[in-house]
Protein backbone atom coordinates (compact mmCIF):
# COMPACT_ATOMS: atom_id res chain seq x y z
CA UNK A 1 0.00 0.00 0.00
CA UNK A 2 2.85 2.31 1.04
CA UNK A 3 4.79 1.47 -2.65
CA UNK A 4 1.36 3.04 -4.73
CA UNK A 5 1.32 5.88 -2.80
CA UNK A 6 4.46 7.54 -2.91
CA UNK A 7 4.10 8.35 -6.68
CA UNK A 8 1.41 10.71 -5.80
CA UNK A 9 2.74 11.94 -2.67
CA UNK A 10 6.50 12.58 -4.67
CA UNK A 11 4.89 14.40 -7.81
CA UNK A 12 2.54 16.66 -4.66
CA UNK A 13 6.05 17.22 -3.50
CA UNK A 14 7.45 18.40 -6.80
CA UNK A 15 4.57 20.81 -7.52
CA UNK A 16 4.95 22.22 -4.02
CA UNK A 17 8.15 22.88 -3.95
CA UNK A 18 8.01 24.37 -6.85
CA UNK A 19 5.55 26.92 -6.03
CA UNK A 20 7.23 26.99 -2.22
CA UNK A 21 10.52 28.60 -3.74
CA UNK A 22 8.50 30.72 -5.53
CA UNK A 23 6.05 31.36 -2.55
CA UNK A 24 7.77 30.65 0.78
CA UNK A 25 5.81 29.04 3.06
CA UNK A 26 2.36 29.08 4.48
CA UNK A 27 3.17 30.88 7.29
CA UNK A 28 5.00 33.55 5.70
CA UNK A 29 4.56 36.48 4.08
CA UNK A 30 5.06 37.43 0.32
CA UNK A 31 8.27 39.11 0.13
CA UNK A 32 7.25 42.41 -1.34
CA UNK A 33 10.82 44.13 -2.72
CA UNK A 34 10.22 47.96 -3.90
CA UNK A 35 9.41 48.52 -7.00
CA UNK A 36 10.74 50.53 -9.17
CA UNK A 37 10.29 52.32 -11.82
CA UNK A 38 12.39 48.91 -14.46
CA UNK A 39 10.23 46.39 -12.23
CA UNK A 40 7.06 47.93 -11.91
CA UNK A 41 4.10 45.81 -12.61
CA UNK A 42 2.44 45.93 -15.94
CA UNK A 43 -1.29 45.31 -15.41
CA UNK A 44 -0.76 41.73 -17.14
CA UNK A 45 1.81 40.80 -14.34
CA UNK A 46 -1.24 42.25 -11.56
CA UNK A 47 -3.58 39.97 -13.18
CA UNK A 48 -1.56 36.97 -12.65
CA UNK A 49 -0.02 38.03 -9.06
CA UNK A 50 -3.25 38.29 -7.96
CA UNK A 51 -4.00 34.50 -9.81
CA UNK A 52 -1.68 32.94 -7.93
CA UNK A 53 -2.75 34.79 -4.85
CA UNK A 54 -6.05 33.57 -4.76
CA UNK A 55 -4.89 30.07 -5.19
CA UNK A 56 -2.17 29.70 -2.43
CA UNK A 57 -5.12 29.27 0.11
CA UNK A 58 -6.21 25.65 -1.65
CA UNK A 59 -2.35 25.00 -2.58
CA UNK A 60 -2.02 24.87 1.19
CA UNK A 61 -4.99 23.33 1.87
CA UNK A 62 -3.55 20.90 -0.24
CA UNK A 63 -0.37 20.39 0.93
CA UNK A 64 -1.66 20.12 5.06
CA UNK A 65 -3.94 17.38 3.77
CA UNK A 66 -0.97 15.66 2.25
CA UNK A 67 1.20 16.12 5.31
CA UNK A 68 -1.68 14.93 7.49
CA UNK A 69 -2.16 11.48 5.03
CA UNK A 70 1.42 10.96 4.94
CA UNK A 71 1.68 11.34 9.09
CA UNK A 72 -1.60 8.97 8.90
CA UNK A 73 0.62 6.02 6.76
CA UNK A 74 3.41 6.55 8.96
CA UNK A 75 1.63 5.59 12.36
CA UNK A 76 -0.80 2.76 10.87
CA UNK A 77 0.57 -0.80 11.84
CA UNK A 78 0.43 -3.02 8.73
CA UNK A 79 -0.38 -6.06 9.48
CA UNK A 80 2.36 -8.87 8.85
CA UNK A 81 1.92 -11.95 7.04
CA UNK A 82 4.18 -15.22 7.26
CA UNK A 83 4.19 -17.11 4.08
CA UNK A 84 5.38 -20.66 3.74
CA UNK A 85 9.03 -20.20 1.74
CA UNK A 86 8.83 -20.84 -1.60
CA UNK A 87 11.08 -23.61 -3.21
CA UNK A 88 14.45 -22.75 -4.14
CA UNK A 89 14.80 -23.19 -7.85
CA UNK A 90 18.48 -24.41 -9.03
CA UNK A 91 19.46 -23.46 -12.42
CA UNK A 92 20.54 -26.60 -14.30
CA UNK A 93 22.64 -26.78 -16.88
CA UNK A 94 21.70 -26.69 -20.66
CA UNK A 95 19.66 -29.47 -21.18
CA UNK A 96 18.39 -30.80 -18.29
CA UNK A 97 15.04 -30.24 -16.18
CA UNK A 98 15.92 -27.37 -13.38
CA UNK A 99 16.10 -29.08 -9.42
CA UNK A 100 13.95 -28.36 -7.20
CA UNK A 101 14.78 -27.76 -3.65
CA UNK A 102 11.48 -28.15 -1.60
CA UNK A 103 11.13 -26.06 1.13
CA UNK A 104 12.55 -26.41 4.64
CA UNK A 105 10.40 -28.53 6.89
CA UNK A 106 10.72 -27.79 11.01
CA UNK A 107 12.93 -30.47 12.23
CA UNK A 108 11.08 -32.88 14.61
CA UNK A 109 12.14 -32.18 17.99
CA UNK A 110 14.54 -35.38 18.88
CA UNK A 111 13.31 -37.26 21.57
CA UNK A 112 15.62 -38.89 24.00
CA UNK A 113 15.11 -42.56 24.79
CA UNK A 114 16.10 -44.60 28.12
CA UNK A 115 19.29 -46.50 27.62
CA UNK A 116 18.10 -50.28 27.23
CA UNK A 117 18.59 -52.23 30.34
CA UNK A 118 21.58 -55.19 30.71
CA UNK A 119 19.71 -58.53 30.19
CA UNK A 120 19.38 -59.98 33.53
CA UNK A 121 21.97 -62.13 34.04
CA UNK A 122 21.43 -65.81 34.57
CA UNK A 123 20.79 -67.47 37.93
CA UNK A 124 23.74 -69.14 39.47
CA UNK A 125 23.17 -72.96 39.09
CA UNK A 126 22.12 -74.96 42.33
CA UNK A 127 24.20 -77.30 44.14
CA UNK A 128 22.29 -80.08 42.82
CA UNK A 129 23.07 -79.05 39.37
CA UNK A 130 26.91 -77.87 40.26
CA UNK A 131 27.05 -81.30 41.77
CA UNK A 132 25.89 -83.24 38.63
CA UNK A 133 27.87 -80.94 36.29
CA UNK A 134 31.06 -81.86 38.59
CA UNK A 135 30.15 -85.57 38.83
CA UNK A 136 30.56 -85.75 35.01
CA UNK A 137 33.96 -84.19 34.84
CA UNK A 138 35.05 -86.82 37.42
CA UNK A 139 33.97 -89.73 35.74
CA UNK A 140 34.86 -87.97 32.16
CA UNK A 141 38.22 -87.49 33.23
CA UNK A 142 39.28 -90.82 34.48
CA UNK A 143 38.25 -92.26 31.47
CA UNK A 144 39.83 -89.99 29.05
CA UNK A 145 43.36 -90.56 30.58
CA UNK A 146 45.04 -93.54 28.89
CA UNK A 147 46.10 -94.88 32.44
CA UNK A 148 46.02 -94.19 36.15
CA UNK A 149 47.98 -95.29 38.63
CA UNK A 150 47.82 -95.04 42.69
CA UNK A 151 47.75 -96.46 45.73
CA UNK A 152 44.63 -97.33 47.33
CA UNK A 153 43.84 -97.42 51.24
CA UNK A 154 40.59 -99.37 52.55
CA UNK A 155 38.47 -100.09 55.34
CA UNK A 156 35.15 -101.93 55.07
CA UNK A 157 32.68 -103.17 57.49
CA UNK A 158 30.23 -106.05 57.04
CA UNK A 159 27.06 -104.79 57.38
CA UNK A 160 25.85 -108.20 58.81
CA UNK A 161 28.27 -109.31 62.02
CA UNK A 162 30.31 -105.65 62.02
CA UNK A 163 33.94 -107.55 61.28
CA UNK A 164 36.50 -105.04 59.06
CA UNK A 165 39.23 -105.61 56.72
CA UNK A 166 41.65 -103.46 55.75
CA UNK A 167 44.23 -102.92 52.52
CA UNK A 168 46.50 -101.07 51.19
CA UNK A 169 47.06 -101.60 47.71
CA UNK A 170 48.62 -100.63 44.36
CA UNK A 171 46.34 -100.09 41.32
CA UNK A 172 47.53 -99.85 37.61
CA UNK A 173 44.81 -99.12 35.09
CA UNK A 174 45.36 -98.53 31.23
CA UNK A 175 42.33 -98.28 28.91
CA UNK A 176 40.13 -100.03 28.28
CA UNK A 177 39.52 -102.35 31.09
CA UNK A 178 42.59 -103.61 32.43
CA UNK A 179 43.53 -103.60 35.72
CA UNK A 180 46.39 -104.82 38.09
CA UNK A 181 46.42 -104.82 41.72
CA UNK A 182 49.26 -105.85 44.13
CA UNK A 183 48.84 -105.91 47.75
CA UNK A 184 51.04 -104.50 50.16
CA UNK A 185 49.01 -104.90 53.10
CA UNK A 186 45.91 -107.16 54.32
CA UNK A 187 44.00 -108.27 56.74
CA UNK A 188 42.73 -111.17 54.63
CA UNK A 189 45.08 -111.47 51.83
CA UNK A 190 48.91 -112.13 52.02
CA UNK A 191 51.10 -109.65 50.94
CA UNK A 192 52.77 -109.74 47.78
CA UNK A 193 49.93 -110.93 46.05
CA UNK A 194 49.21 -110.08 42.12
CA UNK A 195 45.98 -110.30 40.60
CA UNK A 196 45.35 -108.92 36.61
CA UNK A 197 42.41 -108.77 35.37
CA UNK A 198 39.87 -107.40 32.60
CA UNK A 199 36.91 -105.23 33.98
CA UNK A 200 33.88 -106.05 33.07
CA UNK A 201 34.34 -108.91 30.73
CA UNK A 202 35.46 -112.64 31.51
CA UNK A 203 34.63 -114.60 34.95
CA UNK A 204 38.05 -115.50 35.57
CA UNK A 205 41.25 -113.27 37.29
CA UNK A 206 44.86 -114.66 37.20
CA UNK A 207 46.56 -114.46 40.33
CA UNK A 208 49.89 -114.87 41.36
CA UNK A 209 50.58 -115.14 45.01
CA UNK A 210 53.88 -114.23 47.21
CA UNK A 211 56.41 -116.66 48.67
CA UNK A 212 56.66 -120.12 47.47
CA UNK A 213 54.46 -120.64 44.83
CA UNK A 214 55.27 -117.38 43.66
CA UNK A 215 56.37 -118.99 40.50
CA UNK A 216 52.97 -120.43 40.22
CA UNK A 217 49.80 -118.02 37.95
CA UNK A 218 46.43 -119.14 39.06
CA UNK A 219 42.87 -118.77 37.16
CA UNK A 220 40.68 -117.88 39.57
CA UNK A 221 36.75 -116.67 39.30
CA UNK A 222 35.82 -113.19 40.02
CA UNK A 223 33.41 -114.76 42.71
CA UNK A 224 36.09 -116.20 44.64
CA UNK A 225 35.62 -116.03 48.48
CA UNK A 226 39.46 -114.63 48.28
CA UNK A 227 39.28 -112.02 45.82
CA UNK A 228 35.51 -110.93 46.85
CA UNK A 229 35.16 -108.23 49.55
CA UNK A 230 33.33 -108.77 53.09
CA UNK A 231 30.15 -107.56 51.82
CA UNK A 232 30.09 -109.90 48.43
CA UNK A 233 31.04 -106.67 46.25
CA UNK A 234 32.81 -108.12 42.85
CA UNK A 235 35.67 -106.25 41.90
CA UNK A 236 34.53 -105.35 38.45
CA UNK A 237 32.03 -103.38 40.58
CA UNK A 238 34.27 -101.53 43.09
CA UNK A 239 37.17 -100.44 40.46
CA UNK A 240 37.30 -97.16 38.60
CA UNK A 241 36.18 -98.45 35.30
CA UNK A 242 32.77 -100.21 37.44
CA UNK A 243 32.22 -97.05 39.86
CA UNK A 244 32.44 -94.96 36.35
CA UNK A 245 30.05 -97.29 34.35
CA UNK A 246 27.86 -97.47 38.07
CA UNK A 247 27.48 -93.75 38.63
CA UNK A 248 27.34 -92.67 34.92
CA UNK A 249 23.01 -92.91 34.89
CA UNK A 250 20.47 -93.63 37.13
CA UNK A 251 22.34 -91.22 40.31
CA UNK A 252 21.75 -87.63 41.19
CA UNK A 253 25.29 -85.93 42.87
CA UNK A 254 24.48 -82.59 44.96
CA UNK A 255 28.09 -80.44 45.82
CA UNK A 256 28.01 -80.52 49.63
CA UNK A 257 31.69 -78.73 50.74
CA UNK A 258 35.08 -79.14 50.92
CA UNK A 259 37.34 -81.54 53.91
CA UNK A 260 41.04 -82.56 53.84
CA UNK A 261 41.72 -86.32 52.95
CA UNK A 262 45.14 -87.25 52.61
CA UNK A 263 46.46 -83.53 53.38
CA UNK A 264 44.98 -82.32 50.13
CA UNK A 265 41.93 -80.69 50.00
CA UNK A 266 39.34 -81.79 48.28
CA UNK A 267 35.67 -81.13 47.24
CA UNK A 268 32.63 -83.68 48.07
CA UNK A 269 30.12 -84.73 46.35
CA UNK A 270 26.94 -86.26 47.57
CA UNK A 271 25.74 -89.27 44.89
CA UNK A 272 22.14 -91.00 46.00
CA UNK A 273 20.45 -93.14 43.78
CA UNK A 274 17.33 -92.44 42.37
CA UNK A 275 15.79 -95.70 43.11
CA UNK A 276 17.42 -98.61 44.86
CA UNK A 277 21.08 -99.25 44.53
CA UNK A 278 22.51 -100.86 42.02
CA UNK A 279 25.46 -102.43 44.08
CA UNK A 280 23.80 -103.14 47.43
CA UNK A 281 20.04 -102.33 48.50
CA UNK A 282 21.26 -101.17 52.00
CA UNK A 283 23.43 -98.72 50.59
CA UNK A 284 22.15 -94.76 50.99
CA UNK A 285 24.51 -92.17 49.35
CA UNK A 286 27.89 -92.21 48.52
CA UNK A 287 30.82 -89.65 49.06
CA UNK A 288 33.25 -88.99 46.16
CA UNK A 289 35.84 -86.36 47.19
CA UNK A 290 37.79 -85.22 44.52
CA UNK A 291 40.42 -82.36 43.30
CA UNK A 292 39.18 -79.42 42.53
CA UNK A 293 41.74 -78.29 40.21
CA UNK A 294 42.52 -82.03 38.14
CA UNK A 295 39.22 -83.71 38.84
CA UNK A 296 41.37 -86.71 40.16
CA UNK A 297 39.12 -88.92 42.56
CA UNK A 298 40.69 -88.53 46.17
CA UNK A 299 38.21 -90.85 48.30
CA UNK A 300 35.18 -92.85 47.75
CA UNK A 301 32.52 -93.79 50.72
CA UNK A 302 29.44 -95.71 51.27
CA UNK A 303 27.14 -95.14 53.55
CA UNK A 304 23.93 -97.71 55.07
CA UNK A 305 20.61 -97.21 55.55
CA UNK A 306 21.17 -97.53 58.94
CA UNK A 307 21.48 -93.58 59.65
CA UNK A 308 24.98 -94.31 61.02
CA UNK A 309 27.43 -91.29 60.54
CA UNK A 310 30.70 -93.61 59.51
CA UNK A 311 30.74 -95.03 56.53
CA UNK A 312 30.95 -98.68 55.95
CA UNK A 313 33.34 -98.80 53.16
CA UNK A 314 36.16 -96.01 52.57
CA UNK A 315 38.87 -95.92 50.12
CA UNK A 316 41.21 -93.25 50.50
CA UNK A 317 44.19 -92.59 47.49
CA UNK A 318 47.21 -90.70 49.22
CA UNK A 319 48.79 -90.73 45.77
CA UNK A 320 46.95 -90.66 41.95
CA UNK A 321 48.05 -90.76 38.88
CA UNK A 322 46.64 -89.80 35.21
CA UNK A 323 48.72 -90.50 32.61
CA UNK A 324 48.70 -90.98 28.60
CA UNK A 325 50.15 -94.71 28.96
CA UNK A 326 51.99 -97.13 31.33
CA UNK A 327 54.83 -99.62 30.10
CA UNK A 328 54.05 -103.18 29.13
CA UNK A 329 55.73 -104.55 31.58
CA UNK A 330 53.56 -103.10 34.07
CA UNK A 331 51.00 -105.25 33.48
CA UNK A 332 52.86 -108.97 33.71
CA UNK A 333 52.47 -110.72 36.77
Amino acid sequence: MRSSIWPRISSVFLASSLILSACGTGSEELPSAPLTQSAALTPANNAQTEQILASLPKIMAGIDDIKARIVALEVQPVAATTQPSAPTVTPAASGTKPTTTPPRTPSKPTTSTAPAKAPAKPAAPSAAEKGQAELMKVLSTFTSAGAVQCTIEKIEKHLQNGSTVTNKLKLSTRQPNTVKIEVLQSSKSPPGTKILYTSGVGNKVKVRPQGALSFVVTDLDKTDERLISVNKFPLDDTDFFGATKRLSSGYKATLLGTATVAGSKVNILKVVPNGTHSLNAQIAYEHIGYDPQTYAIRMMEMYDKSGGKEPFFRIVLPSIEYLDSLPESTFKL
